[in-house]
């Protein structure tokens, strides 16, 4: 299992494990939320870290399967909605969507 706090946005927490699933939590309250689940595409996930402060809104994972992915999580409704800071990084947002993207590399 992995977790990784988002040092742009305080409260946005992912976490992986071997369910092979990323999510996304608001833990900003004392109630935490799920903002969005994503099959990554590559196995059981061992490890997940968003990046710093060059691209703090990327999640990076590493799996069973070998080759490395990222989640823009700018393209998480819910989390561009309640951290817009993310949304002013660098490069294009991708389109919001419920659940975001995964992109093997």
């Amino acid at each position: 299992c992995a977790l990784s706090f988002c040092a742009a946005a305080p409260g946005l927490l992912a976490t992986a494990s071997t369910d092979k699933k990323a999510k996304l939590w608001d833990v900003s309250s004392n109630a935490p939320a799920l903002l969005a689940s994503k099959d990554a595409g590559l196995g059981a996930i061992f490890t997940a870290a968003f990046c710093g402060s060059d691209a703090p809104h990327l999640l990076a994972m590493a799996g069973a399967k070998g080759p490395v992915g990222e989640w823009d999580v700018r393209s998480c409704a819910a989390a561009a909605a309640k951290w817009p800071e993310l949304m002013r990084d660098a490069g294009p947002a991708p389109a919001a969507a419920a659940g975001g993207a995964v992109a093997r590399k």
